[in-house]
C-alpha cells in the first residue's frame, strides 16, 4: 500500500484520548484503503499509527477499538528518529465513522440467542459488544447471514466492561433485510472481506507503554462486496411484530371503528387478561399467536376472527376504551396532528404569500413613483427658484437707479437750501417770502416723512431672539434614496455571495455554522454566538452585514453596528441614552443605537419593504445581567406592526432646543436583527430561561480562526443588489411541521418536562418557522436537528436530581434510535451533559 493523502483510510482507534495544555489528542491504527488494500507497516515508521487531534464533534469517536475513516496529511513535527513519532496525522475535519459507503462489519449471533429473527427487533434485546461496531451491520445467525442492520447504543445508568446494542433494519421501510446463505455471502465477499486483529489499549497510554490492553477483531466487508451481495438479488425478509401484522389484518378486513376497538383490546387483555378464566385463555392464544414465524400467519388470522365473534367485545366496554384511546392519542400526537392541520392549508398559505408578495411589489412601485414625482417636483422648484431670484435682481437693480436719482435731486435741493439761508441773511424779510413760496415744492420733491425725534440713550438696547431653535434632526440621504429592486433576488446567490465575502475576507467557518447563522438571523430578530474567544462570533455579523449591503457599501451606507456592553450598565439608558430635564434636552448613549433605530425606522416608513436590513451585533452582551438593559426589546420584539414602540424619553419633557424631540417613541422597522455574542466563563453572567426561550444559540468551534490566506481584520467587499426586506420576507415560510418530525417532537416532549425546560409554545412556533425556512440551503431533517441544538439543548442546565438525569437519559435513547435524523450536532452536547452529571453523581438529590 502506498500511502496517498488525498484517499480515505479506514483506521481503528488505538487508545484513550490523551489531553495537552490546550488540546485533546489520540493514536489511529492505519487498516487498509477504501478499496481494501491493507496498511504496510513500512509506509508507517516507528510507532506505525498515526496522529488525531480530536474536535469537538469528533471526541464521541475516540473509543479504543472503534473503526473511522479520514484522509491523511504529514504530520506537523515528525523526527525520524524518535521511536514515539508519526509520520502521518489525519485531517481532522475529515474523520468520520465508518458507514454503508466505505463498508459494514459482521456479527455473530448465538443460534440460541433468539428463537426467531423477529426477536431482533421486539424492545428489550441487546447484544454486548466490547468495543463499538459500524454504523451498519450484517448479523450471521446460525447458518445464514442477515442484513443489513443499524446499530443503536442502548444507553445504561452505569459504566460496564461491555456496552450493549439493540439493531433495526436499515431499509427505508424499516421493515426489509436480505437473507443469504453461506456459500453465496462468501463467493461474493471473498475478495472484499477484510479480518482485522489489533491490540488497543483501554487507558490514556499508548499501546506500547500500557499492560492495560485488549485484542480487539473485527470483520468487515467492504462497500464493493456489499454489491455484489445485492447483485445476487438476495431474498428479501420482512420483520414485522405481531401486534403490526394483527393491525395490518384489521386494516385490510375490517372498518375503521373495529379496526380500534380490535386493537384496544389486544392492550387490555395483554394487561389485564388474567381477571377472567375465558379471558386467560384468549390472552395464551395470543402470546402463541405472537411467538410463531411468518408460516403460521393463517392461525394469526383465526385467532383475530375468533376474537372478534367471542362476544367479549361489550358496546359500553368499545365506547369507553374508544373515548380513553381517543383522549390518549391526541395527547400523545398533538404535533403531529397539528402539522397535519396545517399541511392541509400549505396551499392557501402559498396564495396568500404569492398576493402578500404581489401586494408589496405594487408598494415598492407606488413609493418608487412617488419618490420620482418628488425628485421632478424638486426640479421644478429648482428652476422657479432660480427665475425668481433673476427677477429679484432685475428690481433691485432698478430700485438702485431710482434711489441714485432721488440721491441727485436732493443734493440739488440742498443746493438751493444754502442759497435761500443765504439770501435769508441778506435780504431778511423778502427772502422770507420767497422761502414761504418754494415751500410747496419742497415737499413734493422730497416724499418720506418725516422722522420724529428719538434719542439713541433713551431708547435703550435693542430687542433680541431669547428662543433659540436646535437644528432639526437630519437623516442620511440614503433614507429618501432609491434602488432598483424590481429584480427578484434569489436565496441561493446571497448565500453564494455571503460564502464568498467570507473567503475572502481569511475566515474559515464550517459551512454548516454559516448556514445555521444565515437561517437563524432570517427567521427570528435575535441570534446570539457562543463559544471561546478568538472563534470570531464578532466578525461573523459584520461579515454578514456586508453580503447584505452588497455594492451599496460604496454608497457610504453603514453595515453592521457594533455595541460594547460595559459590566456596568444596569437599565435600557445605558443602552440608549437619557433626557436632562433641567435643559429638556435628549442626549443619546455613545452606543449609537438610538439613532440606528431611527434611521431603519424613517427608512421603512419612506420605501416599505423595499428597505434594507439594519444589523446591529451587541458584542459580549453577557458582562451585563441581559435583562437590565434589553428587557424593553426582548417584549417588543415578539409583537408586530404599530405594537413593536419603545418609549426612549417623554416628548413633553423635550424642549424646542432638542433635535430628537420629535423622536421619544421609537418604532422598530421589522427590518431590524439583533445578533448577540456570548462567552461562557467566570466574567460573564448566566443567560436566564426567559432569555434563552427567545433566541436560537448557536456554539461556534475554532473552526472560524482566520486562514493563512489572510488576517481576516480587512472585511472584503461584495457584489451584486442590496437585500431588501422584501427578499428576506420571500425566503422565510411559516408552515407546519412534517408528521414523521412532529411525531418524534412529542416523543421528546415528557423528558423535556421531566428535566425542568419543557418546549414552550413559542419555542414551538421557531422550530416550525425555522424547518419550513430551510429549502433550498439545508433539507428540513437537517434543519430539525439544527433547531433541538440551537433551541432546545441550551435550556438544559441545573440537573440536580436522579429523576432529572433520568430523562436526559430517555432523551439521549430517542435521539440515537431515531431514523428521521443522524442528530450529529445535537448528540454530542447531550453526552457532554451526561458526562459532567455523572462525575457528580454523589451530588444528586433522590
Amino acid at each position: 500500500m502506498s500511502v496517498k493523502t488525498d484517499t480515505p483510510i479506514i483506521m481503528m482507534v488505538a487508545q484513550a484520548p490523551f489531553e495537552t495544555d490546550l488540546n485533546k489528542f489520540c493514536k489511529l491504527i492505519p487498516l487498509a484503503d477504501a478499496d481494501g488494500t491493507k496498511a504496510e507497516p513500512s509506509d508507517f515508521p516507528n510507532d506505525g499509527e498515526i496522529w488525531w487531534m480530536l474536535t469537538a464533534h469528533t471526541s464521541r469517536l475516540a473509543e479504543p477499538g472503534q473503526l473511522v475513516v479520514g484522509t491523511l496529511e504529514f504530520a506537523t513535527r515528525y523526527e525520524a528518529h524518535v521511536p514515539a513519532s508519526s509520520r502521518y496525522q489525519v485531517d481532522r475535519e475529515s474523520v468520520q465513522p465508518l458507514n454503508l459507503d466505505v463498508g459494514l462489519e459482521v456479527l455473530t449471533i448465538a443460534g440460541d440467542a433468539i428463537e426467531n429473527l423477529e426477536e431482533l427487533v421486539v424492545r428489550g434485546f441487546r447484544l454486548d459488544l466490547s468495543t463499538p461496531p459500524t454504523r451498519a451491520v450484517m448479523l450471521h445467525w446460525r447458518a445464514n447471514y442477515y442484513g443489513p442492520f443499524n446499530t443503536a447504543r442502548v444507553v445504561a445508568g452505569a459504566q460496564s466492561a461491555s456496552q450493549g446494542y439493540s439493531f433495526s433494519p436499515a431499509h427505508a421501510d424499516g421493515l426489509t433485510i436480505y437473507e443469504l446463505d453461506q456459500r453465496t455471502f462468501d463467493e461474493s465477499t471473498h475478495k472484499f472481506r477484510l479480518l482485522v486483529q489489533e491490540k488497543v489499549s483501554l487507558n490514556d497510554h499508548r499501546r506500547s507503554e500500557t499492560y492495560d490492553s485488549s485484542e480487539v477483531r473485527h470483520d468487515l466487508v467492504l462497500a464493493a462486496g456489499y454489491e455484489r451481495l445485492l447483485a445476487k438479488n438476495p431474498h428479501r425478509l420482512i420483520i414485522e411484530p405481531i401486534d403490526r401484522k394483527l393491525q395490518r389484518f384489521a386494516k385490510n378486513c375490517l372498518t375503521r371503528a373495529k379496526r380500534q376497538q380490535l386493537k384496544q383490546l389486544l392492550d387490555e387483555l395483554e394487561i389485564t387478561g388474567r381477571e377472567t378464566e375465558n379471558a386467560q385463555d384468549l390472552v395464551q392464544a395470543i402470546g402463541r399467536a405472537k411467538s410463531v414465524t411468518e408460516k403460521q400467519d393463517a392461525s394469526l388470522n383465526t385467532v383475530a376472527e375468533a376474537l372478534l365473534r367471542s362476544g367479549l367485545l361489550g358496546e359500553d366496554r368499545i365506547a369507553k376504551a374508544e373515548q380513553s384511546f381517543a383522549l390518549k392519542y391526541v395527547e400523545e400526537r398533538t404535533a403531529e396532528l397539528q402539522a397535519k392541520v396545517e399541511q392541509s392549508l400549505t396551499s392557501k398559505r402559498a396564495e396568500l404569500h404569492k398576493l402578500e408578495g404581489e401586494q408589496k411589489r405594487e408598494q415598492a412601485n407606488l413609493l418608487k413613483e412617488k419618490a420620482d414625482r418628488l425628485a421632478q417636483l424638486e426640479k421644478d422648484i429648482a428652476v422657479e427658484r432660480k427665475q425668481a431670484l433673476q427677477q429679484m435682481d432685475a428690481e433691485k437693480e432698478d430700485f438702485l437707479r431710482q434711489k441714485a436719482e432721488l440721491q441727485r435731486q436732493q443734493g440739488l435741493l440742498r443746493e438751493n437750501l444754502e442759497k435761500v439761508t443765504k439770501d435769508l441773511r441778506e435780504a431778511g424779510d423778502d427772502v422770507v417770502n420767497r422761502f414761504l413760496t418754494i415751500a410747496p415744492l419742497l415737499e413734493a420733491m422730497n416724499p418720506s416723512p418725516r422722522r420724529p425725534f428719538t434719542d439713541e440713550r433713551m431708547s435703550g438696547p435693542k430687542e433680541t431672539a431669547t428662543d433659540t431653535v436646535a437644528v432639526e434632526f437630519q437623516m442620511p440621504a440614503y433614507i429618501s434614496g432609491t434602488s432598483a429592486t424590481n429584480n427578484a433576488l434569489q436565496e441561493e446567490a446571497f448565500f453564494e455571495r455571503f460564502k464568498e465575502v467570507v473567503q475572502a475576507s481569511g475566515f474559515t467557518f464550517r459551512p454548516l455554522d454559516l448556514q445555521r447563522f444565515h437561517l437563524s438571523v432570517k427567521c427570528g430578530d435575535l441570534t446570539v454566538l457562543g463559544g471561546p474567544s478568538g472563534t470570531g462570533k464578532s466578525s461573523l455579523p459584520a461579515l454578514y452585514a456586508q453580503a447584505l449591503l452588497g455594492e451599496e457599501a460604496s454608497r457610504m451606507r453603514p453595515g453592521c453596528l457594533m455595541v460594547n456592553v460595559n459590566p456596568s450598565w444596569m437599565d435600557t439608558r445605558d443602552l440608549l441614552g437619557h433626557m436632562n430635564t433641567l435643559d429638556g434636552r435628549f442626549y443619546p448613549a455613545e452606543s449609537g443605537l438610538f439613532q440606528y433605530l431611527v434611521y431603519a425606522q424613517k427608512e421603512h416608513e419612506a420605501r416599505g419593504s423595499a428597505t434594507g436590513i439594519y444589523l446591529t451585533c451587541i458584542d459580549e452582551m453577557n458582562l451585563s445581567q441581559v435583562e437590565h438593559y434589553f428587557s424593553d426589546f426582548m417584549m417588543v420584539l415578539e409583537r408586530s406592526g404599530s405594537a413593536r414602540t419603545v418609549q426612549c424619553f417623554s416628548s413633553e419633557t423635550a424642549g424646542k432646543n432638542c433635535p430628537f424631540q420629535k423622536c421619544g417613541l421609537v418604532t422598530l422597522s421589522p427590518a431590524l436583527r439583533f445578533v448577540g455574542t456570548v462567552n461562557f466563563d467566570e466574567t460573564t453572567r448566566v443567560l436566564s430561561d426567559r432569555f434563552l426561550d427567545r433566541v436560537n444559540l448557536i456554539r461556534l468551534t475554532l473552526a472560524g480562526l482566520p486562514g493563512v490566506a489572510g488576517t481576516g481584520a480587512i472585511i472584503a467587499t461584495a457584489t451584486g443588489r442590496m437585500v431588501t426586506l422584501a427578499d428576506v420576507d420571500s425566503w422565510r415560510n411559516d408552515s407546519a411541521l412534517p408528521a414523521e418530525l412532529g411525531t418524534l417532537l412529542d416523543q421528546m416532549r415528557p423528558h423535556l418536562s421531566q428535566m425542568g425546560c419543557p418546549l414552550s409554545p413559542r419555542v414551538y412556533r421557531g422550530i416550525c418557522r425555522f424547518v419550513g425556512s430551510t429549502t433550498p440551503l439545508m433539507s428540513r431533517e437537517k434543519a430539525f436537528e439544527v433547531q433541538v441544538a440551537q433551541r432546545i439543548i441550551p435550556r438544559i442546565r441545573s440537573l440536580v436530581t436522579n429523576r432529572q438525569l433520568n430523562g436526559l437519559d430517555g432523551l439521549l435513547q430517542i435521539l440515537n434510535q431515531s431514523t428521521a435524523c443522524a442528530f450529529e450536532e445535537s448528540i454530542p452536547l447531550l453526552e457532554e451533559i451526561r458526562e459532567t452529571m455523572s462525575g457528580r453523581h454523589w451530588e444528586l438529590e433522590p
